[in-house]
């Protein structure tokens, strides 16, 4: 993408998370590097499904929601076997609000195109 400064998205984003309360339960260092996961989970996604290139620019497909949500939390679940049911639906809800935030950063920058 771009544009796209991977620290400055993993930097604003984590901020903004860090200031939901319902991720409190979260320490900064993890709310970081959650944030960190997840954006590379999430570009590798875009790549995987056309929404980006292989050299960042944008490709044929369109964004799926449901589908990016799926793939995001199958990444940050599937990465740490033997979570609770409850840590699983704190990683399920941090995911959701991410998805949120990783779009208002998109748009601010410039670097989200609506059809």
């Amino acid at each position: 993408m771009k544009g796209f400064d991977f620290q400055d998205a993993a930097a604003r984003i984590s901020h903004a998370m860090r200031a939901l309360a319902e991720h409190n339960a979260f320490s900064d260092a993890e709310v970081a590097a959650l944030t960190c996961e997840l954006l590379v989970a999430d570009l590798r996604f875009m790549a995987d499904t056309g929404v980006l290139t292989e050299d960042g620019t944008p490709g044929d497909s369109f964004y799926d929601d449901d589908d990016a949500f799926e793939a995001l939390c199958e990444a940050l679940i599937g990465s740490r076997p033997g979570l609770s049911d409850e840590e699983e639906m704190r990683i399920a809800h941090f995911v959701d609000d991410y998805m949120d935030q990783v779009q208002l950063y998109f748009e601010e920058s410039g670097l989200l195109f609506w059809e």
